[in-house]
Parts: C-alpha cells; sequence; structure tokens
C-alpha cells in the first residue's frame, strides 16, 4: 500500500502539480477512484498505530512506521476526500471513547441524534427546503471552492448523494418491512426521485449506488434487516470496548484498539458510501471483527468475587 502512495503522489506531483481536479487520474490501476484511494489509508491507520507502538514496546525507536505514518497522513490530505478527513479525526476520539469506557453512551446518542434529525426533515417536509439549484450545483475543480460549495449545498456530489437519499426514504416507506430485496436499489429508485433534488449527473451511467450503506441495507433488507445490522454493530462495538479492557499484554490491548478503530472507521465512511462489498476495505472489516473474536477467545476468563466459590 505505501509503495502505491508513493507512486500516486509523484504523480499527482508531476502531472498535476497536487491540483485537485487531477486526483482522479492518477489512482489507476491501483484504485478505482480517489474516495477508495482515501478510504483504505484511513482503515489501515489504527493497524499502522499497533505497528509503532509494537515497535515501542520491544525497545526499538519505531521510526520506520512513524515515517510510514507520516506519508499515510500525506497521502490521506492529497487525496482531498472529506470523509476520509472526517473518519481519521473521529478514529482518534473513538480511540479515547474506548479507553474511557463510553462506546454504549455514544452509540446511543448518534442513533439518537440520527433519528431526530430524520423527524426533524421529514416534519412539513422541511427535508424539500435542501434542494439544490441546479444551476449553480456543478463539479469544482479546486478544492477550497469544493468546500465552499459544501457549505451552501452546491457541491454536486453531495448534492446527488442527498437526490438518492431522498428517493431511498420514499422507497422505504412504500415497503418498510420486506425491502426490495438484494441490489435492488439501482433498479428501482428512478421512480422515486424527485425532480427538485436532480443535478448535472443524476442521469448516472456508472450504475452507481445510494452512497450510504445504512439506506441501502433498509432498501435491500427493509428496517428489521437494518436493526439487526444496527444491533450486531452494537454488540461488537461493546465487544471490542471489554476485549480492550480485558488485555493484559500491551501488544494485544493495542491490537485490540487498532481492530475496534478500523471497524468504527468503516463504520462512519459508510455513512456517505457503500464500501463493505468492495474488495479493499471489506476484508478488513471481517479480518479486524476475527482479530477481536482471536483475542476474546484468549483472554483470561474473569471470575466475579462473589461467583468465586
Amino acid at each position: 500500500m505505501l509503495i502505491t502512495i508513493i507512486i500516486i503522489i509523484m504523480r499527482h506531483e508531476v502531472d498535476y502539480g497536487f491540483e485537485y481536479s487531477g486526483v482522479n487520474f492518477v489512482m489507476g490501476p491501483f484504485y478505482r477512484n480517489h474516495v477508495a484511494y482515501a478510504a483504505i489509508m484511513v482503515v489501515f491507520a489504527p493497524f499502522l498505530y499497533f505497528l509503532y507502538k509494537s515497535e515501542r514496546f520491544n525497545g526499538k525507536s519505531g521510526w520506520v512506521y512513524l515515517a510510514a505514518g507520516i506519508l499515510l497522513i500525506l497521502g490521506i490530505y492529497l487525496s482531498f476526500t472529506r470523509a476520509a478527513y472526517f473518519a481519521l479525526i473521529a478514529a482518534v476520539g473513538f480511540a479515547w471513547i474506548v479507553k474511557y469506557k463510553l462506546t454504549k453512551l455514544v452509540y446511543f446518542s448518534a442513533i439518537g441524534a440520527g433519528c431526530l434529525l430524520i423527524l426533524f426533515l421529514i416534519q412539513k417536509n422541511r427535508y424539500l427546503e435542501l434542494a439544490p439549484n441546479y444551476e449553480r450545483t456543478i463539479s469544482h475543480n479546486n478544492f477550497e471552492d469544493l468546500i465552499n460549495a459544501t457549505y451552501q449545498f452546491q457541491d454536486i456530489s453531495t448534492m446527488e448523494r442527498l437526490y438518492r437519499w431522498v428517493a431511498a426514504f420514499r422507497m422505504i416507506e412504500e415497503k418498510p418491512l420486506m425491502g426490495y430485496g438484494p441490489g435492488s436499489f439501482y433498479t428501482e429508485y428512478r421512480s422515486y426521485t424527485l425532480r427538485k433534488f436532480e443535478t448535472y449527473v443524476s442521469d448516472n451511467p456508472e450504475k452507481s449506488g445510494i452512497h450510504n450503506y445504512y439506506l441501502m441495507i433498509a432498501i435491500d433488507q427493509g428496517i428489521p434487516g437494518l436493526i439487526l445490522f444496527l444491533a450486531f454493530i452494537f454488540v461488537v462495538l461493546m465487544m471490542g470496548e471489554r476485549i480492550y479492557h480485558a488485555q493484559k499484554d500491551p501488544h494485544k490491548k493495542v491490537l485490540a484498539l487498532s481492530a475496534i478503530t478500523s471497524i468504527f472507521v468503516i463504520l462512519v465512511l459508510q455513512l456517505m458510501n457503500d464500501l463493505l462489498e468492495t474488495n479493499k476495505i471489506g476484508p478488513f472489516f471481517f479480518v479486524s471483527l476475527a482479530i477481536l473474536i482471536h483475542l476474546h477467545l484468549n483472554s483470561p476468563v474473569v471470575v466475579p468475587k462473589n461467583n468465586a466459590a
């Protein structure tokens, strides 16, 4: 991965002078686009931290992994991917959440905030106020312009997502229990879209998906399927926190933290993308789960004092 980062950074500088407009043209043949490239770097970042800490535990300087970390952060920065920036910052915050056993509080707070936001938007059809200006919602060749456009609801990438999310909620409203079946969003969503939210790329020639994994599950499997997935994630996060605190070996403790943080990063990225089934991000999710299971099965069993007899 580090080799591909070096190649991409060199291409980006030589061919485009690190301009935002060239970011998607320097990824091949390694990554499909700058989002996939940035996502894999952020997802791997917790494990790079584990490698660095392992070197330090062994009395070594760890300068190789420190240098790799700097290169990784540079790659993430030059990918110009907003979701990756947010996910990296969130990962640092989540590590502290796990250390202070706040996972349950944060999880239910996030679910509650999401539900309240949805209720607020659907009441009196407030979501219609978010409809973009078709003429002004365009692609941008400058990253600063893109950031400004995001705040002004004039970024075509964000607003096209909103266009599909509105259709998704209308689909869920029609079939809330059973959904439409696996992989059905593209073939079904056209008749549920609102013309008011259309953008210049709404014809969707690349046949891309909804760009929100949670909505995708609700469409494919209905609300019960989404509830099952959220319950599964809750168990994973809570068990990950317990496994982390159960470790006595500092190497295993950091490994547990890295695995659960990597899973958390993927969950954050899923808010804006459909990455769990991709061949680069999906394996990290399941390998991280396997690491946590392995640590759990090999952790010492702590018997409560009142049950010691």
